[in-house]
């Protein structure tokens, strides 16, 4: 995996764009030690395009982002500082990435405590999602 694909720096107008939004909270307790375990299983994702990762931070605790920022630098990092819920935090997510990134070609959403234990997930889910007009992602 090459930095650029995961970065979303740049965008790629002739292969498949997907923005993953890995949502986080930090209102009731502190997972920031636990975080990495499942961001590293969406780093190790294949996907025959650029795939951009936003966390999506809603109340985070002081040193949540500035340790995630130093162990996954390339991700877009979205801090709510109110307490919404996780639907708002993650269209708001959304919404300033296109801005930011422009238009994906799917959306996926990734709770925070979950780990992807096959590396194609996000492909054969995009790929689903072409090959049916009725679905959306």
């Amino acid at each position: 995996m090459s930095d650029k694909a995961y970065g979303g720096t740049t965008p790629q107008t002739d292969k498949d764009r997907i923005l993953v939004v890995y949502n986080i909270c930090g209102i009731k307790r502190d997972n920031t030690y636990q975080y990495p375990i499942f961001l590293h299983s969406i780093m190790n994702q294949k996907f025959d395009g650029e795939v951009v990762v936003a966390v999506s931070a809603c109340c985070p605790r002081e040193q949540t982002i500035p340790y995630l920022k130093d162990e996954f630098p390339n991700y877009h990092y979205n801090v709510i500082k109110e307490p919404y819920p996780v639907n708002v935090t993650f269209n708001k997510t959304v919404l300033d990435c296109v801005e930011r990134f422009g238009e994906f070609d799917g959306y996926f959403y990734h709770a925070c405590d979950v780990t992807i234990n096959a590396d194609n997930v996000y492909q054969e889910l995009f790929d689903c999602l072409k090959s049916n007009d009725s679905l959306g992602l």
